[in-house]
């Protein structure tokens, strides 16, 4: 396959993907959990402390997204595994960088889109009070970079095994364990806590929920996003 054709391969696969996606009923069971979740725990803090931000919003998400991709992942590699389809694509002239890209990306895109009816948050702190659009901007992006890492964990995890049980647990393991590392740096030494609470999502993006864009905490949600997709590509082709 030529260069010249590979952005197009890929596109073709996103689309197939997304297609996939809203034509099944997991996007949206996984959404209105999703958002009712965050509803919940952003009313909660406006009832208790009569205080409406979407900070608390933003320091959720590594949680809410380290559940709801794994589950958005689950008809990935291992589903098609399943099906007999991984079979039928890799007998197709595509590489395997092409497939984990383009599957990589239509999870993204897809997990990203959970995001927009949260701007009813927004709408909602802007009428209640002053609203930081630097602040909320900040917090977006971030959620953005967060889910890009997060689903390049979950491509990984499911290039792991062919069970669907085992290839989520995985994912899902991976995703809340980083989520929640940042909890456990206070019974660490200070030193090795210090190193613990780097490798947090849920730490790197406590600064972007305060309206900080720090370029370390950027490079850290790409370096997770691509470690899992070059993870991901190593195994496909090992086990092509």
């Amino acid at each position: 396959m030529t260069r010249s054709r590979r952005p197009q391969t890929v596109g073709t696969i996103v689309g197939r993907e997304l297609g996939a996606y809203f034509h099944g009923p997991v996007i949206y069971v996984v959404g209105v959990l999703f958002n009712a979740t965050a509803a919940v725990l952003f009313f909660s803090v406006f009832f208790l402390y009569n205080r409406a931000e979407l900070r608390r919003f933003f320091e959720l998400l590594p949680i809410l997204y380290a559940v709801a991709i794994p589950i958005l992942a689950l008809r990935q590699i291992v589903g098609e595994r399943q099906s007999g389809m991984h079979e039928v694509l890799l007998t197709l002239p595509i590489r395997p960088t092409d497939l984990v890209v383009g599957k990589f990306l239509a999870l993204w895109i897809t997990s990203v889109l959970l995001l927009v009816p949260s701007v009813i948050f927004a709408a909602i702190v802007f009428l209640m009070g002053p609203l930081d659009i630097g602040a909320a901007m900040a917090g977006y992006i971030g959620s953005i970079l967060l889910a890009g890492a997060l689903s390049g964990v979950a491509i990984m995890a499911s290039t792991f095994s062919a069970s669907i049980a085992v290839s989520f647990g995985i994912g899902l393991v991976i995703s809340v364990a980083l989520a929640s590392l940042e909890a456990f740096t206070p019974l660490l030494p200070p030193g090795v806590g210090r190193v613990f609470q780097n490798f947090s999502t849920a730490y790197q993006m406590a600064d972007f929920g305060r309206g900080i864009v720090d370029l370390r905490s950027v490079l850290y949600f790409i370096g997770v996003a691509l470690t899992g997709i070059a993870i991901a590509r190593h195994t496909i082709r090992t086990g092509r």
